[in-house]
């Protein structure tokens, strides 16, 4: 049953990126329709948790909410500070990331069985 609401998260990240390829809308403009929308979609969450609670296992409705809305309001705060505002020095070690996806999800399995493989020497068996 988690299915659908992990498809109404997908579609939701979906259609904010399809707002924001929009040439025709003024960055401002995007800018204060992306918060307006996290915020509403923050509070409907919110409320929403009141009678179905926010639990990231069962991947609820409030839970897509909530968690919808908090990343929208995060996207445009990145997007005024970095594609507005121009300030990107930090961002580098995103872009390094971000090119490299890959490459981190497969390190990411690759540690914990490097890890397991180191010998605890403080225990005598």
């Amino acid at each position: 049953m988690s299915t659908l609401p992990a498809i109404a998260t997908g579609l939701f990240g979906v259609l904010v990126g399809i707002y924001l390829k929009r040439k025709d809308v003024e960055p401002a403009t995007k800018i204060a329709w992306l918060f307006s929308v996290g915020s509403i979609c923050i509070i409907a969450g919110l409320l929403w948790d009141l009678q179905f609670p926010i639990n990231k296992a069962l991947w609820t409705s409030s839970y897509v909410l909530y968690t919808g809305g908090l990343a929208t309001v995060v996207l445009a705060l990145s997007y005024w500070i970095i594609d507005v505002n121009h300030y990107n020095r930090f961002t580098k070690p995103f872009v390094i990331y971000g090119v490299n996806a890959i490459t981190v999800f497969f390190v990411s399995g690759l540690m914990p069985r490097l890890l397991n493989m180191i010998k605890d020497q403080t225990t005598k068996w």
